[in-house]
């Protein structure tokens, strides 16, 4: 995961420096796929837990959402002061650290296996309606945080006299109100 990261960095400081649409396309996809490291952090904070507990261990893990609060809060004010690659610089450096955070300080569950499941084991699941209905859900709930927190910041620009920094703070506030409710969400489950 830190090497994913750091992938994730690479991107990120290039996505602050492309010219043209291919370059961004690229930058997005690479940071798609980088997006995808939550369900391996799912995976990795349910081996803590029993069964009992899983569901407020992975609320808290989902709070971990604020980073879209900081980001939609801290991006217009660098984006105005300091410009485009700047922000995007430091967002990098924020992944780079956060990569090396975790590289020396995660550990694999006690008893955890490394050892993946064959593909025909990892399909089983794809059998069963409820799954289909559960990721349903989800895209519904989170597909719709990611749309909301998104598109927001354009919609308030709209409004007179809004700047970019006050619709950047409203969303912030979306998203941080959002994210942290996670959490009493997953003991809820």
């Amino acid at each position: 995961l830190p090497s994913l990261m750091l992938v994730g960095a690479a991107f990120t400081f290039l996505a602050g420096r492309a010219t043209t649409f291919g370059e961004f396309m690229v930058c997005g996809v690479a940071l798609g796929l980088v997006g995808t490291s939550f369900a391996v952090g799912v995976c990795a904070v349910s081996a803590w837990f029993p069964p009992e507990r899983r569901g407020g261990a992975l609320g808290v893990f989902g709070a971990g959402n604020l980073g879209t609060a900081v980001t939609t809060l801290g991006a217009p004010h660098l984006l105005e002061r300091y410009g485009l690659e700047t922000t995007f610089t430091v967002y990098a450096a924020a992944l780079a650290l956060g990569a090396l955070v975790y590289a020396v300080l995660m550990r694999d569950a006690p008893g955890a296996t490394s050892a993946p499941a064959s593909l025909r084991r990892a399909l089983l699941p794809l059998a069963e309606a409820r799954t289909w209905r559960f990721g349903l859900y989800y895209l519904v709930t989170f597909g719709g945080f990611v749309a909301l927190s998104l598109k927001l910041p354009g919609i308030f620009r709209t409004f007179p006299g809004m700047t970019t920094t006050s619709a950047g703070l409203i969303t912030a506030g979306f998203c941080a109100l959002a994210s942290l409710v996670r959490a009493p969400g997953g003991w809820f489950a």
